[in-house]
């Protein structure tokens, strides 16, 4: 509902960065800040069962959305468990995808990513953080017409853009306006490539020729369809 995911399928067809669905890893500040010693004895339950989260905070799932990336969830599962502590897990995580799609870089995307931005920070000090910023109102409107209530909705927008726009000061921090990506994509991305200090490429607007894999959510609704066929090209009306 953010419009952070657009931005995310059109970064990801950049040759240089590797990309994928939202895993829920960047927005939980306690997993963040677990010792070495609560990691390994807590990774198994968390897996299970999910981690307890508050009424605006991130999202309870961890590896939700594994299409995208060079993992099953069994093959996670057993990383999970074999690496020493939440950073390490981190990093074998998204080295494997950036080999595989032969990147040089990685791009994590979860709208409740911004809770943990400073975390984030001090854990790779050279990270990039690209905030985006939708219209509050579609907002609204697009999270209840995924099921969520307007109070949580409302609540979570105020939250989640104070809580980006306190990172204004960063030289590492770049706030994009959903509705400039959308009405001006070119201009904008080409400000977000060099913000990265990467090359501009078209083909960010070039729609893959294989099959999207399918996904376990579902896709009867046509205005979030591109939502999941992140291989398809995008166009402006499907995301307005």
């Amino acid at each position: 509902c953010s419009g952070s995911t657009l931005l995310r399928v059109l970064l990801g067809r950049h040759p240089a960065i590797a990309s994928g669905g939202e895993v829920g890893l960047f927005d939980k500040r306690a997993l963040l800040l677990e010792p070495e010693g609560v990691y390994r004895r807590s990774i198994r339950s968390w897996l299970d069962q999910g981690y307890a989260v508050d009424f605006l905070g991130p999202s309870s799932e961890l590896f939700e959305e594994l299409d995208e990336y060079p993992w099953t969830w069994d093959a996670v599962r057993r990383m999970c468990l074999a690496a020493r502590d939440y950073p390490s897990m981190l990093e074998e995580f998204h080295q494997r995808n950036m080999e595989v799609k032969a990147a040089k870089r990685w791009l994590d995307k979860c709208p409740s990513n911004v809770f943990c931005f400073d975390l984030v920070a001090a854990l790779y000090p050279s990270a990039k953080f690209i905030h985006i910023i939708r219209d509050g109102r579609d907002c609204v409107v697009s999270y209840c017409r995924r099921g969520g209530t307007p109070l949580r909705a409302i609540g979570r927008w105020f939250y989640a853009t104070l809580c980006g726009i306190q990172y204004r000061g960063w030289q590492n921090y770049l706030e994009v306006r959903y509705e400039e990506l959308v009405n001006h994509p070119e201009a904008v991305l080409r400000q977000v490539c060099q913000f990265l200090n990467e090359p501009y490429s078209g083909a960010m607007f070039t729609p893959a020729s294989q099959p999207v894999t399918a996904n376990s959510r579902s896709k009867e609704s046509g205005f979030e369809r591109w939502r999941y066929s992140v291989k398809d090209a995008v166009q402006q009306g499907s995301v307005k």
